[in-house]
């Protein structure tokens, strides 16, 4: 299917017939007449998600995960979570202490001036 010939001590791959081995792409495929990527619209298999409670009854964590995982990396991802349950927030109680400029979005507006919308640049 293919000849290896070696050229200054690099190994050459020539291809007989003009196949391509399983796994390489032309790079037509990958980019267009002005050399820029070619954008591949990816498939979203599942988008559909389920609730799983990390906490207990009396003090929820919530948390989302896709409902196609399969089982067994369903309870790795669960135990790895309950693992690590103290690194996230699950309130604003659990923020010992936080900057409401950071947590809080103010737009500043100039008193008696209508608001207008700029141009998209």
């Amino acid at each position: 299917m293919y000849l290896i010939n070696s050229i200054a001590n690099h190994d050459i791959i020539e291809l007989k017939g003009n196949h391509l081995l399983k796994g390489l792409v032309p790079l037509e495929r990958l980019f267009d007449k002005n050399d820029a990527h070619r954008k591949h619209s990816h498939k979203v298999v599942d988008n559909k998600v389920e609730d799983c409670n990390l906490g207990s009854d009396e003090n929820p964590k919530m948390v989302k995960l896709c409902s196609s995982l399969p089982t067994n990396f369903r309870q790795i991802y669960v135990d790895l979570l309950k693992e690590f349950a103290d690194v996230f927030a699950w309130s604003y109680e659990d923020l010992k202490i936080y900057d409401k400029g950071i947590i809080q979005h103010k737009i500043p507006l100039k008193e008696n001036t209508k608001p207008f919308r700029q141009k998209l640049r």
